[in-house]
């Protein structure tokens, strides 16, 4: 199998506490991982294997930014997603609520929500514009 590269390159050191309040069990480090396949040839030697694994997604206790100091961008790309809208509420309340960042903004229509040759405004996302579009 070709060699693939799953490290995550990190921005430094994360010195700022996270704003959660979570019990220690939920939080994850980098060193833990996720195999990329679960499956070992028959009769293969794990010694003789390349184990592939990606870091897995949780909070970390120690974050890189101060989160109440930036603020959120959300791109999508148009186009039929089934659950997107899920997906943008949860990230959305996760930031706000958890986070407690400044602003959430939404950037519709993937690139020209980003450039302003499209004239696409980026919408201020808040619970009163978010609680009901799952």
């Amino acid at each position: 199998m070709k060699q693939k590269d799953f490290l995550v390159e990190n921005l430094g050191d994360n010195n700022h506490l996270s704003p959660l309040q979570l019990s220690d069990e939920f939080y994850t480090t980098a060193h833990r991982r996720v195999l990329y396949n679960n499956t070992l040839s028959n009769g293969a030697n794990i010694k003789d294997q390349k184990l592939f694994s990606f870091e897995g997604a949780a909070p970390h206790q120690k974050i890189h930014f101060d989160s109440s100091n930036i603020n959120v961008g959300i791109v999508t790309c148009g186009g039929l997603c089934p659950g997107l809208n899920d997906v943008i509420r949860s990230v959305t309340y996760n930031c706000l609520d958890g986070y407690a960042v400044k602003t959430v903004y939404g950037f519709r229509f993937g690139f020209e929500g980003l450039t302003h040759n499209f004239n696409q405004d980026a919408i201020r996302l808040s619970p009163s514009n978010i609680d009901t579009i799952h």
